[in-house]
């Protein structure tokens, strides 16, 4: 998906490990796109949810390559 169509409101789940093998979903909002604002490019700002967020405190160590799965 291009970052041209990606808009707030937007809604999907991302993917990862938390626990030894097993791949856990958690839900995603899009809050909003901040142009040029990253060291190679835009910043996606997205908000993350659910049991997996809250247990860990946020995105943990190693959940940033978790694909984001949108629409």
């Amino acid at each position: 998906m291009a970052v041209a169509d990606i808009q707030p409101g937007m809604t999907g789940y991302a993917k990862t490990v938390a626990h030894g093998t097993r791949i856990d979903s958690f839900p995603v909002e899009i809050i909003g796109v901040m142009k040029d604002s990253g060291p190679t490019g835009d910043l996606i700002l997205a908000k993350f949810s659910g049991p997996i967020i809250e247990e860990s405190g946020g995105i943990a160590q190693g959940m940033s390559g978790s694909p984001v799965y949108i629409n």
